[in-house]
């Protein structure tokens, strides 16, 4: 006879639907730079270079400010002021790799409000205003496997994710459909 073991499941879904599930952590704390609280102030975040991904995605490798902290978990979202106004992008890190930059995968949606578009005009040295550095959907600290759903360009934070559980040695399946 098969045996079942428990499990818990984040994905997008159940994070907007039901927020009161008590196996997601809603995180509301915000993170500092340097004692900076970003809910009222901005960093500076230099482009160190875009690499192409996809004919439509591209990925965007900040330098971070040398005085800031570089301390972020993964699920963090970071706000950005492009040319279209204030947009947020998750946060990645690859596997093998530390968090001291910030770096984001952006599709380019050209029938979007134009924040992507604004993103996919950027080249290595440009600067660009980061603000609110939180992390709204944490993964919480459970001995249960994780099963980490995603879709098309929502597979961002469940990079940093899997990378974070692979390191921790838990166990976790990632299911991903474009």
């Amino acid at each position: 006879a098969a045996v079942l073991k428990p499990f818990r499941l984040i994905s997008f879904v159940e994070l907007v639907v039901y927020p009161k599930f008590p196996w997601i952590k809603l995180d509301t704390n915000w993170m500092r730079f340097n004692g900076t609280d970003w809910r009222t102030s901005s960093v500076k975040l230099t482009l160190k270079s875009v690499q192409k991904l996809t004919d439509q995605i591209s990925e965007f490798n900040f330098e971070t400010p040398a005085d800031a902290s570089h301390a972020w978990a993964a699920g963090s979202h970071v706000e950005l002021e492009t040319s279209a106004g204030l947009r947020s992008y998750s946060l990645i890190r690859w596997p093998n790799e530390n968090i001291n930059h910030f770096r984001f995968a952006v599709k380019c949606e050209h029938s979007g409000a134009g924040g992507s578009q604004a993103m996919h005009t950027l080249r290595g040295g440009d600067v660009i205003n980061a603000k609110n550095v939180r992390n709204n959907f944490e993964l919480v600290d459970q001995t249960y496997p994780i099963i980490l759903l995603a879709g098309g360009i929502g597979i961002t934070p469940l990079i940093s994710m899997a990378v974070e559980l692979h390191e921790q040695d838990r166990p976790f399946q990632l299911h991903y459909a474009v």
